[in-house]
């Protein structure tokens, strides 16, 4: 899985409302921090003094006149999910407020537990269709998309949401889905609508495994599965799509880790925005970083190399994080499609349920 996601990329922005943290700090806990989680050293060069210092091509951190403080991770998904990325950021915010790391450089070598093995069998075909083969970018790591691509955040409020998922339950307070299934269906639907109901008829689940006990912090438990639709997506009720969302799931993690290790060379791939793209993080702790005490007002998270088809994040916002990720609570999503499409679904989404 490490292989099959190389040419992804998770890009996150940490807002504190203040913050004081001079360059001194950066430098005396990087060192240690990177010695520690030797995976992610790879940015550390040496210069033509012969003195180590750290590549940073990505402007991370950022000091504004009102006393906030925004940082910025990038994080190439070769190294790890989101759940590693979060870990990891989190571990080196205890290390900035003096707090002794408990991992050992070497435990990030321990082999990982398998993935069980998926419970439905695979579509018939010989290749999955949650994954798409690239022509081989060598040491560029990305690939050109055919499309010009946007990226744009909205919430969901706590109220909005609730609202939500009791329409689709039948006016029920037992709910019968969960946030992500029901967004998911509402952003499928609108993008079906904006496509003049052309689709998309298959779409690709992407859920980080945050329940099972990790071996290492760096490392790629996912689950990749993939949907499709028999029916008029944007015609449907969204019941009808979030029932498909929550159970009808293809899982194909097994037949693409047997794919890219098939002997054939580990061509490169592309998995967010093969198919349009959801991606679970509501079981992800993002808002466990601290900087002198002081967690996040708030967290956006989006990913780069995303191909054609789009990909949609969904997280847990500042109050839901505080409210130990309630339904009521609001949630964060990150929508990346070719540029047209963008507008259109933000005009949909603004029109038919009030989101802008």
């Amino acid at each position: 899985m490490d292989l099959v996601m190389k040419l992804h990329y998770l890009q996150g922005v940490y807002h504190f409302r203040e913050g004081d943290l001079p360059t001194e700090r950066l430098r005396d806990t990087m060192f240690p921090f990177l010695s520690t989680f030797t995976p992610a050293a790879g940015r550390i060069r040496r210069s033509m003094m012969g003195r180590p210092h750290i590549k940073c091509n990505d402007s991370g951190f950022t000091r504004f006149k009102c006393g906030g403080l925004a940082v910025g991770l990038r994080w190439p998904h070769v190294l790890g999910d989101a759940f590693s990325a979060a870990s990891f950021i989190n571990m080196w915010g205890q290390l900035l407020s003096g707090k002794i790391l408990p991992l050992k450089p070497q435990h990030l070598l321990q082999p990982i537990t398998k993935l069980e093995k998926p419970k439905k069998a695979s579509l018939n075909s010989e290749k999955p269709f949650s994954i798409k083969q690239v022509p081989p970018v060598e040491d560029c790591w990305i690939v050109a998309n055919e499309n010009k691509m946007e990226t744009f955040s909205f919430q969901f409020t706590g109220t909005k949401l609730k609202h939500l998922l009791s329409n689709v339950s039948g006016g029920s307070e037992a709910y019968q889905y969960s946030p992500f299934e029901v967004i998911s269906a509402v952003i499928w639907q609108c993008l079906a609508k904006v496509r003049g109901g052309k689709g998309p008829e298959m779409i690709t689940i992407c859920k980080t495994d945050t329940s099972s006990k990790r071996d290492r912090i760096l490392s790629n438990h996912q689950t990749l599965s993939t949907i499709k639709a028999d029916f008029s997506v944007a015609e449907a009720k969204l019941s009808m799509l979030a029932e498909l969302i929550s159970g009808e799931l293809v899982n194909e993690s097994e037949d693409v880790e047997g794919h890219v290790d098939d002997g054939s060379g580990t061509p490169d791939f592309i998995v967010f925005g093969t198919n349009l793209t959801f991606v679970d993080m509501e079981g992800i702790d993002f808002y466990k970083m601290e900087i002198n005490g002081q967690k996040p007002v708030a967290i956006n998270y989006n990913i780069n190399g995303v191909g054609d088809g789009g990909v949609v994040l969904v997280l847990h916002d500042a109050e839901g994080a505080l409210e130990a990720r309630g339904d009521s609570s609001g949630r964060i999503v990150t929508v990346t499609l070719p540029i047209e499409q963008a507008l259109h679904l933000r005009n949909e989404l603004e029109s038919e349920w009030g989101i802008a």
